[in-house]
């Protein structure tokens, strides 16, 4: 059966001018980049006194070898948006954006340990004692992918802190 380990959830929030199609764009190739099949879960969009609310949720999943699997999620959460005219021309959007981006390291992704309890049993062991030091060494991999998406949303965003 899978079992995963979560990743510390990060959260990156900026009230400020944002380049909403720019950020999406590189996040995108990012994830190209890294190899994950992207998916959008969801784009919720309604309209307030105040401006628009959006609620949109993407996943990355990348196969690391036949037992490991990362998994990146990030969820985007604005409030009191506008849409305006850049100087240039483009448009660009203010308001208030919370962007939590959660990382998941799942083990035996293919559920080759799910049948029987004895099989069970045996997972458990294969994932706590043999690969035990494999699986630290993605953890730590998967933490150093989370940590360079959220330079590079600070970038775009220009949270240079």
């Amino acid at each position: 059966m899978a079992k995963e380990v979560l990743i510390p959830k990060t959260v990156i929030v900026q009230e400020a001018v944002f380049d909403f199609s720019g950020l999406y764009k590189d996040m995108k190739a990012w994830f190209d980049q890294k190899l994950y099949n992207f998916h959008e879960l969801r784009n919720e969009q309604k309209e307030s006194a105040r401006g628009t609310e959006l609620e949109i949720e993407w996943a990355g999943e990348r196969e690391i070898d036949n037992y490991f699997k990362f998994k990146i999620v990030i969820l985007i959460m604005g409030s009191d948006i506008d849409k305006l005219q850049a100087e240039e021309g483009s448009i660009v959007y203010q308001g208030n954006l919370k962007i939590f981006i959660e990382g998941t390291l799942i083990m035996d992704y293919k559920d080759k340990f799910k049948d029987e309890k004895f099989t069970e049993f045996l997972g458990k062991i294969y994932n706590d004692v043999i690969m035990i030091k494999k699986r630290k060494n993605y953890e730590i991999r998967l933490s150093e992918e989370i940590a360079e998406l959220k330079k590079l949303i600070r970038e775009h965003l220009q949270l240079y802190q």
